[in-house]
């Protein structure tokens, strides 16, 4: 199932930190997204606590995607006239 979403982007954001209770450890998340290879990030928008850093972290993952892919060579293509 990851092999698809490997060429994508994607960084695993946490919601509603600002709670006592929580329904999901952050360690257990964290250990997930490194199993993933994907960044974690724990935001809370009633108090705007890692928003930011969520955007800026999927701006930085976007980026790295695509300097991936223009270090890859582009085929050589043929012209057509039809």
């Amino acid at each position: 199932m990851w092999v698809f979403f490997a060429q994508v982007p994607m960084v695993l954001v946490g919601n509603k930190c600002d709670l006592a209770q929580r329904v999901v450890e952050s360690r257990a998340v964290a250990e997930a997204s490194r199993a993933y290879g994907i960044p974690f990030v724990e935001t809370s928008a009633k108090t705007r606590m890692g928003v930011d850093d969520a955007f800026y972290t999927l701006v930085r993952e976007i980026r790295k995607h695509k300097e991936k892919q223009s270090v890859k060579p582009r085929k050589k293509r043929k012209c057509t006239i039809l």
